[in-house]
């Protein structure tokens, strides 16, 4: 096909850009903060509808003249609206400037790294180091008329997920590895001054175009980091902006172009310089900068695709991450982090299949053989604690964590739902549930569990609304069935609680059985149903502790407690909740249960 003639006018606007994605990129920005330029500073945006091109495109010609004509320091002129004011008022730090370089740094004691691994981690911990630095000055200077006053508790912020504008979905894996990385650096920096919401919540705003003030609303946050990274080879830039929620004002905005140099020393340099900053503005402890550890650079990419697997939550998932965390550890024996991936992995896995304990143990010591500070660690050993029914080391590990890490949503939601709550401690289990909550608000499972453990403490109307709650977000979700028809059982409600039994086997995925439970009681109503349960005990789905739950509500005590041997012998999950669940209110008088009971260490 013949390429046309530019017109001159064309000519002297430079080259057209044909969508907003490239627009985006010759900004070195992502496509949100672009359109909100159009929209509040008079970004030169033309629309053609129908052409083929796209609905949207820019000249760079014009572009850069607006860039250059823009007001500096915060001078606007008189007719602009207090929004275009208050975003013009920080053009000079939002728009793109020249870009960071680092120095070649060389020292014969530093093995060197390559670019992918450098890359991320230079990127991370100086944006880190800045964003803390930010927001501890945002939040501690009273003079400016912008800034808002100290808080009486924690500043929080959220970590949007980073755009790959690499141009290949492939990569979608580094960019989210990018993501989780700045939200444990910057839970780490000063947890006491700052925190963080957890991925989980963050994620679902993943190539969502969502406004700000509303994901600030959503997750209950003051301010929002978001970015964007484009992978070429060897070389990467990282860009990432800071925005005030209030006012959605930009208050830091940097590039970084990495190179393929050894720049760990020059990286550490401005790590720690920054770090002095973040300690004066902030007059809390020391941040706790994470500390770079080298590796083999595949070995870094195989634990980027852990991380992406792992956090898809599914039992195909974590057999994918387990691959992943198993080479990198492979490329690189010392590699800590993936460790505390495999750990991870496999603790997820036993919760789902009952089996792979060793394995999570194994990992999760290897990990604290190399560093001892993982919070993440020393979570994944509190969990396998809890089910080898390790109660008092549980506890210590899961002190241990939060003591190191006080941001991290994961282990505030197992010390609640995992350890305190089995222990019959469910005013502190709430409690460490809504800290989790609060750090990851859109947490289906942590929403429910606190749920669960409402409804373990008697509090039923919280439990029941938090339950629904869950559904109006995902009514497919399976865990807040599963304990919806426990509160449907317990307050005597048996339609929804069949109801809920049939609906929970059809959602996994058993039809067959979900009709047999409809007939059984439609047949002979709650006893039949629960005839039918108890009798499945060792069948595909209902499990043996199942089967003990449904004798007992029978008033089958013999067979009951014989079913909770079988368990004991297998050492099955459920029965952690052995004290905390009501379902064995029948059979707590019970010598023989009390024995049990005591064996497990939940007496």
């Amino acid at each position: 096909m013949a390429v046309e003639e530019r017109s001159s006018s064309t000519k002297a606007n430079g080259d057209r850009l044909d969508s907003w994605k490239a627009i985006a990129e010759y900004l070195g920005r992502d496509v949100r903060s672009v359109q909100r330029w159009e929209r509040d500073l008079g970004l030169p945006i033309h629309r053609v509808s129908g052409e083929k091109g796209g609905v949207v495109f820019a000249f760079t010609g014009e572009l850069e003249r607006w860039l250059l004509s823009r007001p500096r320091n915060g001078n606007s002129s008189s007719h602009e609206n207090s929004a275009s004011r208050s975003s013009t008022a920080e053009v000079e730090s939002d728009l793109p400037r020249p870009l960071v370089s680092t120095e070649h740094s060389s020292s014969p004691k530093r093995r060197v790294s390559s670019a992918r691994y450098v890359t991320v981690i230079a990127a991370l911990v100086l944006l880190a180091a800045a964003i803390a630095y930010v927001i501890g000055r945002t939040t501690s200077r009273s003079a400016s008329s912008r800034a808002p006053k100290p808080p009486a508790s924690r500043v929080m912020l959220a970590v949007l997920p980073f755009m790959n504008l690499s141009g290949d979905p492939a990569q979608d894996y580094f960019a989210d590895g990018l993501t989780e990385e700045m939200i444990t650096d910057l839970g780490r920096m000063n947890p006491q001054a700052l925190g963080v919401i957890a991925r989980t919540s963050a994620m679902k705003y993943k190539n969502t175009h969502e406004d700000i003030a509303q994901i600030g609303r959503d997750l209950g946050v003051a301010f929002i980091l978001e970015g964007s990274v484009r992978r070429e080879g060897k070389e990467a830039r990282v860009s990432a902006q800071l925005i005030q929620v209030s006012d959605q004002t930009h208050l830091w905005a940097q590039n970084y172009d990495l190179q393929v140099k050894d720049i760990l020393e020059v990286q550490r340099d401005l790590a720690a310089n920054i770090a002095n900053k973040i300690q004066i503005n902030l007059k809390e402890q020391q941040p706790q900068l994470a500390q770079v550890q080298l590796t083999n650079p595949d070995a870094y990419d195989d634990y980027l695709h852990g991380r992406y697997m792992l956090s898809q939550r599914n039992q195909q998932a974590f057999l994918e991450a387990i691959k992943f965390f198993n080479q990198a550890v492979a490329k690189d024996p010392n590699f800590a982090l993936a460790y505390a991936g495999l750990a991870d992995s496999y603790v997820l896995l036993t919760l789902v299949t009952g089996s792979h304990v060793p394995e999570a143990k194994e990992a999760a010591l290897k990990t604290l053989a190399l560093d001892d500070d993982s919070a993440e660690a020393h979570t994944s050993l509190a969990a396998v604690d809890v089910l080898e029914w390790n109660w008092t080391d549980a506890e210590k590990e899961f002190r241990r964590a939060l003591e190191l890490n006080p941001n991290y949503a994961l282990a505030h939601h197992w010390y609640g739902n995992l350890y305190l709550s089995p222990m019959g401690r469910q005013q502190e289990a709430i409690a460490e549930l809504k800290q989790a909550q609060a750090l990851d608000p859109l947490s289906l499972i942590v929403n429910t569990d606190l749920g669960y453990a409402y409804f373990f403490a008697g509090q039923y109307d919280d439990a029941l609304s938090q339950y629904q709650k869950v559904l109006a977000v995902d009514p497919s979700f399976v865990s807040a069935h599963w304990v919806l028809k426990q509160y449907y059982e317990q307050r005597k409600m048996y339609d929804a609680w069949a109801a809920q039994e049939a609906e929970v086997c059809m959602l996994d995925g058993h039809a067959a059985l979900a009709q047999k439970i409809k007939s059984a009681y439609a047949e002979g109503g709650r006893e039949k149903l629960l005839q039918l349960i108890a009798n499945q005990g060792q069948g595909a789905y209902y499990d043996i502790v199942s089967s003990a739950a449904a004798a007992a509500a029978l008033g089958e005590k013999q067979e009951a407690l014989q079913d909770l041997e079988k368990a004991y012998r297998v050492h099955a999950f459920d029965l952690l909740r052995l004290k905390a669940d009501p379902a064995w209110d029948s059979l707590r008088s019970d010598p023989r249960f009390q024995a049990l009971a005591r064996r497990i260490g939940v007496q």
